[in-house]
C-alpha cells in the first residue's frame, strides 16, 4: 500500500493558527516548523512566517531561527524584518547581525549593509563575516581599497588562525569555505589597486590551493595582471583557466587579444583557429583571423579565411565592404560577383 504524503502546507497553517491562539509556545512552534519548512510552498511559508514574526515579541532566538529559514528559502527581504526584530530584543546577537548583513548584501543594499556591519563590529570587532562584507562593500561600492584592505585583512587573520573556531560563526561549512575564498579574492583586488603586487600573488597562491578547479578565479586574476601590463603572466594564468574549461570561447578570445598585444602573432592565429573550430559559424572570429593573417602577410591563411567568411553569407555592411576590398585587391572578379551589393 502506497503511503500518502503528508499535507505539509496544511500542517504549517495549523501551526501558525495555534501560535496565533496562544495554543503553542514560540519555541515549540519554531522547532516543529523547522522539521517541515523545506516542504512548504514558498508563498505559504513566507506569509505564515511573517505572521509569526509579528506575533512573537519576546523570543529573539525564535525570531532569528525564522529569519534563517526565510534566508534558506531565498526570501532575504522578509528575513531582514525577522533579524531586525531579533536585534531589537537582543542587540548582542552577533549571528543575527551576520545574517542581517548577508541578506542586505544579497539584496545589493550595500550602504545599509555597511552601516549594519559597523554596528555588528562594534560588538565583535574581529568577526570575519562582517569584516568580509564591510571590505567587499568598501572596495566595490565605495571604491576605497585602503579602508577595504584593513577589514579584509582582519577577516583573513581569523580564517588563518589555527585557534579560530569556525563553528562559532553559526554558518554552514560550505558558506564559510565560500567566505574564505571571497576574502582572498577581494584582497587580491585591493593589493593590485594599491600596487602591493607581492601580497596579491601570495593571496592568489593561497586561493589557488583552495579553488583548484575554479576557472573563474584564474580568469579574473589574468584580467588583473593584464590591466597591470604583465602580459606574460596574464597569459600563463589564463592558460590554466582554459585548461580547466577548454571550450570557453570567451577565455580563448581574451587570450588571442593578449597574444596580439604581446606581439605573439603566430600563437594568436593558432588560438583563433581553435575558437573557429569550436564556433565555425561565428563570423567575427573568422574575420579576426583573416585580418590578423593579412597584417602578417600570411596571404594563404587570409585567403582561406576570407572565403570561409563569404560562405557564411554575412549581411553586415562593414563585413561585406571588407570582403569586397579584399577580393578587389587580389583581382578575383568571379568571387566579387558573389558579394551582395552594399
Amino acid at each position: 500500500m502506497i503511503q500518502q504524503k503528508p499535507d505539509y502546507k496544511k500542517i504549517f497553517r495549523s501551526l501558525v493558527s495555534q501560535l496565533r491562539k496562544n495554543e503553542i509556545p514560540s519555541d515549540e512552534f519554531v522547532e516543529r516548523v523547522d522539521d517541515i519548512f523545506p516542504e512548504v510552498p514558498l508563498d505559504d511559508f513566507v506569509r505564515g512566517v511573517m505572521t509569526a514574526v509579528k506575533l512573537i515579541d519576546d523570543n529573539s532566538d525564535a525570531l532569528a531561527t525564522l529569519g534563517a529559514m526565510l534566508m534558506d528559502k531565498g526570501a532575504c527581504k522578509k528575513a531582514c524584518v525577522a533579524f531586525q526584530k531579533t536585534l531589537d530584543i537582543n542587540a548582542y546577537d552577533i549571528c543575527a547581525w551576520q545574517d542581517l548583513c548577508l541578506c542586505l548584501y544579497e539584496l545589493q543594499k550595500y550602504s545599509k549593509c555597511l552601516d549594519e556591519c559597523e554596528f555588528g563590529l562594534a560588538i565583535d570587532p574581529e568577526n570575519p563575516t562582517l569584516n568580509l562584507l564591510k571590505g567587499s562593500v568598501l572596495l566595490t561600492d565605495c571604491k576605497d581599497p585602503m579602508k577595504a584592505v584593513v577589514a579584509l585583512e582582519k577577516s583573513r587573520k581569523f580564517y588563518e588562525d589555527p585557534n579560530s573556531d569556525l563553528d562559532d560563526l553559526g554558518l554552514p561549512p560550505a558558506l564559510v569555505e565560500t567566505h574564505v575564498s571571497m576574502t582572498y579574492d577581494f584582497l587580491i583586488r585591493c593589493y593590485f589597486v594599491l600596487s602591493r603586487d607581492k601580497e596579491a600573488m601570495d593571496c592568489f597562491n593561497l586561493l589557488r590551493e583552495i579553488e583548484k578547479k575554479n576557472h573563474l578565479i584564474y580568469f579574473d586574476y589574468a584580467r588583473i595582471l593584464a590591466t597591470k601590463g604583465d602580459l606574460p603572466n596574464a597569459i600563463k594564468v589564463l592558460n590554466v583557466a582554459i585548461d580547466i574549461n577548454h571550450c570557453d570561447t570567451g577565455y580563448l578570445a581574451f587570450k588571442a587579444s593578449l597574444l596580439v598585444s604581446a606581439k605573439r602573432f603566430d600563437e594568436a592565429l593558432i588560438t583563433l583557429d581553435r575558437i573557429i573550430k569550436l564556433r565555425p559559424k561565428t563570423q567575427h572570429f573568422v574575420l579576426a583571423k583573416a585580418t590578423l593573417a593579412m597584417s602578417l602577410k600570411r596571404m594563404d591563411v587570409a585567403d582561406q579565411e576570407y572565403r570561409k567568411l563569404l560562405a557564411l553569407k554575412p549581411k553586415d555592411k562593414s563585413v561585406l565592404a571588407t570582403l569586397r576590398d579584399y577580393f578587389t585587391m587580389v583581382g578575383d572578379d568571379k568571387t566579387l560577383e558573389q558579394i551582395p551589393a552594399l
